[in-house]
């Protein structure tokens, strides 16, 4: 591996919610989730993001921290807080949604997420839950903007 030698796996894990939101968590996630739960419960490591045993937001913080990052559909990620991650509509601020995000419409309402960060790319998969159906798949190449 190269610089960060970090490698962070999350497979399978099942999110409610009509849309998830691809991006950096603070442009999205309820600021009692965001502060309390990831900040001051996981201290802003990589993770599954929990509230009450639901799963609100997978994260995986970036390799060069903020900047403007791509991925291979043309998509660009905005990011002030290091981060990417998938996050559950039903934990949105939603004021603080913002572009610099994809926003990906779950048609079951309960979707099957994966996420994975190694050497700076970071691969996000979203399934429909019932179809299984494959609604995203990508990665985001995290080593520069």
């Amino acid at each position: 591996m190269g610089y960060d030698e970090r490698v962070s796996t999350y497979h399978d894990v099942i999110m409610d919610g009509d849309q998830l939101f691809i991006g950096d968590i603070c442009y999205a996630l309820d600021d009692h989730i965001y502060y309390d739960v990831w900040g001051n419960e996981m201290k802003w490591e990589d993770g599954v993001i929990k509230d009450k045993d639901k799963v609100c937001s997978v994260v995986v913080n970036t390799q060069n921290g903020d900047g403007c990052y791509g991925d291979n559909q043309g998509n660009g990620f905005g990011v002030d807080a290091g981060n990417i991650g998938v996050t559950s509509s039903y934990y949105w601020d939603k004021d603080k949604i913002v572009d610099g995000g994809l926003i990906i419409d779950i048609p079951s309402k309960v979707a099957s997420v994966d996420v994975e960060y190694d050497d700076g790319f970071i691969t996000i998969a979203i399934y429909d839950f019932m179809s299984n159906t494959l609604l995203y798949r990508d990665t985001i190449d995290t080593r520069w903007c």
